[in-house]
């Protein structure tokens, strides 16, 4: 089959990081973040699930798991478990993924309009609160945020001052250009 799609062979071992994130694009509601309370991982719309007690992370309790089956005895076991990053799930499942944006503000330090994202996997966090420019998430609220802060308080780099104040500088200006013999505008 693989000849007759003109496929070949491999010769590089793969990672296990690699082998992990091509598992996880086929297991994305497998994934698993571990909650300190109750012991046990938070899994895909609702579900709580703990780790095999014979798998090799069951003592070691990483933050973010993915199981390769949910099997349910007494209690729903995750079995075939393996360390992932939150980084991959969401790069992975970024059709999949809900993001949500709070708390607009503006940000002195950026210059920019900025908001808190929380990205979730079929319910499961997978960013709890990234800040993030808030101009391409809502480019008019983000306009009138910059217009109030950074322009009318002038919290902002960028603040306006009042025309009464450029007033005595232009006319200063003016009156030295005609002292000096220069024509006026």
């Amino acid at each position: 089959m693989a000849k007759d799609a003109d496929l070949s062979r491999n010769d590089n071992d793969a990672s296990p990081q690699a082998i992990h994130q091509a598992l996880l694009a086929g297991l994305l509601s497998h994934v698993g973040l571990h909650d300190d309370r109750s012991r046990e991982y938070s899994g895909a719309r609702g579900a709580r699930f703990a780790l095999w007690p014979g798998s090799a992370l069951a003592k070691k309790r990483p933050d973010y798991v993915m199981v390769a089956e949910l099997v349910e005895t007494s209690r729903l076991w995750g079995r075939t478990a393996a360390r992932i990053e939150p980084s991959w799930a969401e790069e992975t499942g970024s059709h999949v993924v809900k993001r949500s944006h709070s708390a607009p503000h503006w940000s002195s330090k950026q210059a920019s309009a900025m908001a808190h994202e929380k990205v979730t996997l079929y319910g499961v966090p997978i960013v709890a609160d990234r800040v993030v420019g808030y101009g391409r998430i809502d480019p008019e609220s983000a306009r009138e945020i910059f217009l109030q802060h950074a322009l009318i308080e002038g919290t902002g780099a960028l603040a306006i001052t009042s025309s009464a104040t450029t007033r005595p500088s232009s006319r200063s200006s003016r009156s030295s250009r005609r002292r000096r013999g220069a024509a006026t505008c």
